[in-house]
């Protein structure tokens, strides 16, 4: 995520100096003092990125964003598009949202719903004032279908973007939790959630032939642990799982169960002894 807001940062870095050489060759005189402090905190949220304060970066550069282009808005009129950044910030504010929850980022305590509401105040006062008064500046509307396409290629390519990451992130988010649900932490093996489920499912419909179930139990757990400590069982737990699997494969395709190798009866062996 650090390496991602790079990239943003400096993709964003460079489409305000594009703006400011467009808004200086138009004249538009506002815009361009106005891009020059922007251009100065886009620089300074490269430092955000890198002391790794990612989510408030982007609640920075979600009200920046917003500002500029409304002011943008102001200047040029409603014909350029500018305004059509402020529908777009919306879906990537929930964005930020979800990514301050994942990152656990207490500083980001700003709630997505009230940031909406007043970018939605900002975006049609931004709107009324530009239809009642017109806009600021007068440049040539030649221009004005050129703006009109690059922004609103701009705002597509942002939500697919933040879409894109979006889903990412709540599809990993959602193997993490499916295989934690599933699976034993210490062994890899399925755990007894996983083993229930299968169970259910088996026993909904006609059992298959030649379907075998094999129950296993391990005995001796709490002298082990008592013998050996927490890293020993650990170990053996380890090796007894490696053990089952290597049984349950060999018997899957031979159809001959072994025995347990003699590695874990060498581990369990101070157990037995002291039995």
């Amino acid at each position: 995520m650090k390496k991602l807001s790079f990239v943003a940062n400096t993709f964003l870095f460079l489409c305000v100096v594009g703006m400011l050489a467009v808004y200086n060759y138009y004249h538009v005189s506002f815009m361009v003092y106005l891009s020059i402090p922007v251009l100065v905190l886009y620089v300074l949220y490269f430092a955000l990125i890198s002391i790794n304060r990612v989510a408030m970066y982007f609640w920075f550069v979600y009200a920046t964003i917003g500002i500029y282009m409304c002011a943008a808005t102001l200047c040029l009129g409603i014909n350029f598009g500018f305004n059509l950044y402020c529908m777009s910030l919306i879906p990537i504010g929930f964005f930020c949202q979800y990514l301050g929850h994942k990152m656990s980022a207490r500083q980001t305590k700003i709630k997505t719903g009230y940031a909406s509401i007043g970018l939605i105040i900002l975006y049609f006062v931004s709107i009324g004032i530009t239809l009642y008064n017109g806009p600021l500046y007068e440049i040539d509307h030649n221009a004005e279908m050129l703006f009109y396409l690059m922004n609103s290629l701009f705002v597509f390519a942002f939500l697919v973007f933040y879409s894109r990451v979006l889903i990412n992130l709540v599809m990993e988010t959602e193997e993490k939790l499916e295989h934690m649900a599933l699976y034993d932490n210490l062994t890899g093996l399925y755990n007894r959630h996983s083993w229930e489920e299968t169970l259910s499912t088996i026993e909904a419909s006609p059992l298959p032939a030649g379907l075998v179930i094999i129950s296993m139990d391990v005995n001796g757990l709490k002298r082990c642990n008592d013998l050996l400590g927490h890293d020993g069982l650990d170990d053996l737990s380890h090796a007894r799982a490696a053990a089952d699997e290597r049984e349950v494969d060999a018997l899957r395709r031979t159809r001959t169960p072994r025995i347990a190798p003699s590695d874990v009866e060498r581990r369990a062996s101070p157990c037995r002894q002291e039995g």
